[in-house]
């Protein structure tokens, strides 16, 4: 309680909007903004190790660690997110 009334701070009120950070993009590598594209775009992690030359595992790899860079716990989230962010239009 605050000065007799309930305080809830804006995450356990669930505000999902405040969940996503928004911090500019430039944290993100141009390799990175390309795997959230292809993520977003509906590619499999398959396809996105073939079209970026890589291994399925290491997809999957840079997919978590730029969930986690984000702050993100889905890849709903993350397409989301690229969308906000203008990494790929609707």
């Amino acid at each position: 309680m605050l000065n007799d009334k309930l305080f809830f701070p804006s995450r356990a009120v669930g505000s999902r909007g405040n969940r996503y950070r928004t911090e500019p993009e430039s944290r993100l590598t141009s390799r990175e903004r390309e795997l959230i594209q292809l993520i977003a775009e509906g590619s499999s992690n398959k396809e996105v190790a073939s079209i970026l030359s890589i291994s399925r595992r290491a997809a999957e790899n840079h997919r978590a660690r730029i969930m986690h860079k984000l702050g993100l716990r889905s890849v709903s989230e993350l397409v989301r997110y690229a969308v906000r962010q203008k990494i790929v239009a609707v």
